[in-house]
């Protein structure tokens, strides 16, 4: 799987942002993107969730529900198609690299209180070159190193930030 479970908790734990014990559809919207790398269209959460059109502005997915879901979807993601998402995520000009000026963009999108100066750091290394630009190559061995990472690590270790971690609203 590409995510654990107590990764799936943990994405879970920071959009529930007032622990009220549910995601909001805007605060579920935000967890999936976090977790797939692209936005989930409307009918993709009805779907995953089975969620009916009705409910759906008013929907409450709490965590045991989150977690089964998105654990059951993850478990089915192919490691390459989801860096490729990542990427394309990234690479908002679909230019085929990332510019600093994409990076920092999609990072304050999803993740305003990230501040410039880690924003930058993450960019620099990812720009193994020093191009200026990060390409899908530069990226893939990034996310491939994070998702090894957070295999072997342990929750005694803790979590170092990178490029792939999954942002905070």
């Amino acid at each position: 799987m590409l995510r654990t479970t107590a990764t799936i908790e943990e994405c879970y734990r920071r959009y529930d942002g007032q622990n009220k014990g549910y995601l909001t559809k805007s605060e579920l919207k935000w967890a999936v993107t976090a977790l797939l790398g692209s936005a989930p269209t409307r009918l993709v959460l009805l779907s995953l969730f089975e969620i009916s059109s009705e409910s759906y502005d008013s929907v409450q997915v709490d965590k045991d529900t989150f977690v089964r879901v998105m654990g059951r979807r993850l478990a089915n993601v192919d490691v390459a198609e989801a860096i490729r998402r990542w990427f394309k995520a990234f690479d908002l000009d679909s230019s085929g690299f990332i510019s600093f000026s994409n990076f920092t963009q999609a990072c304050h999108a999803i993740a305003p209180h990230i501040p410039l100066t880690v924003v930058d750091t993450l960019f620099r290394e990812a720009d193994t070159n020093h191009d200026n630009k990060v390409s899908f190559a530069e990226f893939e061995q990034l996310m491939l190193l994070s998702i090894q990472h957070e295999a072997t690590s342990t929750p005694q270790q803790g979590r170092v930030p990178t490029a792939a971690t999954y942002p905070r609203r």
